[in-house]
C-alpha cells in the first residue's frame, strides 16, 4: 500500500472565475513555488489572490500594506471569485473559494461545503512573500 502522506501542504491550482481575469488558471508543481517575471506580468496578483483565498493578507486591517493588497484583489477580481485547490500534508484535497468582501468557503473533494475556518486553523498553512517582503528580510 502506497503511503500518500507528505511532510508538507501543497497548492495545486489557482483559478479565477469572472471579473477582469476570468478564465485565468495556473497549476503549480509540488514544493517551493517561486514566481519570476518582468514587471506587470501578474506575479503580485497571483500571490495576493492566494493569500486572500487563505484569509492571510499581509499587514493588519486598515494599514497601507493591507489596503494595497485589498485594492489589487478588488480591481482584478471584481464580481468574480477565486478558487484555490490545496492538499493537506495528510493527502486531503480542498477547494477554497472566495468572492471579494465575503469570507472564504471550504469545499471538500466532492464540492460539498465544509464547516471549517481558514484563518488561524491548522487546515492549511503557507508562507507567502512578495518581492518587497523578500527585500526587507
Amino acid at each position: 500500500m502506497k503511503n500518500t502522506a507528505s511532510t508538507f501542504h501543497r497548492v495545486h491550482k489557482l483559478s479565477v472565475i469572472g471579473g477582469f481575469l476570468d478564465g485565468f488558471e495556473v497549476t503549480f508543481s509540488n514544493g517551493l513555488i517561486c514566481l519570476i517575471g518582468p514587471r506587470g506580468t501578474g506575479k503580485s496578483t497571483v500571490v495576493e489572490m492566494m493569500r486572500y483565498a487563505l484569509d492571510a493578507l499581509p499587514g493588519k486591517p486598515g494599514d497601507a500594506l493591507r489596503r494595497r493588497a485589498e485594492s489589487l484583489i478588488e480591481s482584478n477580481l471584481g464580481d468574480g471569485r477565486i478558487e484555490l485547490v490545496v492538499e493537506t500534508k495528510n493527502g486531503i484535497t480542498y477547494t477554497i473559494t472566495r468572492v471579494f468582501g465575503d469570507d472564504p468557503e471550504v469545499l471538500d473533494e466532492h464540492g460539498h461545503s465544509v464547516s471549517m475556518r481558514i484563518r488561524g486553523a491548522l487546515l492549511f498553512q503557507a508562507d507567502f512573500f512578495s518581492q518587497n517582503e523578500m527585500e526587507s528580510i
